[in-house]
């Protein structure tokens, strides 16, 4: 709790404060500051459930909105973000799962 997570995709970087972590199974994070496009974070969690079959189900939510200048191109790459996290997990999730 209280350590700086600094994460990039590509051109795109958060700076992520961990409020919670309960290993193995519960994380809270904020996004204190992101580059190139600033954004509201507003929550962001992680849990993890043990299915008993050598799976494991991940439960991911994160909140907030860009910050910029004009609502509709804001709302536009709102959208598209969302879009790129969605594929982004995914693709982490599908490499651990080949380990």
């Amino acid at each position: 709790v209280g350590a700086l997570r600094v994460i990039q995709t590509g051109p795109v970087k958060f700076w992520e404060r961990i409020k919670a972590f309960e290993r193995p199974t519960h994380m809270q994070y904020k996004i204190e500051k992101s580059r190139p496009m600033k954004m509201q974070h507003d929550k962001g969690v992680i849990d993890l459930k043990d299915l008993g079959d050598g799976t494991t189900h991940v439960t991911w939510v994160s909140e907030g909105r860009l910050m910029l200048p004009l609502p509709l191109i804001g709302r536009l790459f709102d959208r598209q973000m969302q879009k790129q996290g969605t594929v982004g997990f995914s693709s982490i999730l599908k490499s651990i799962e080949s380990r």
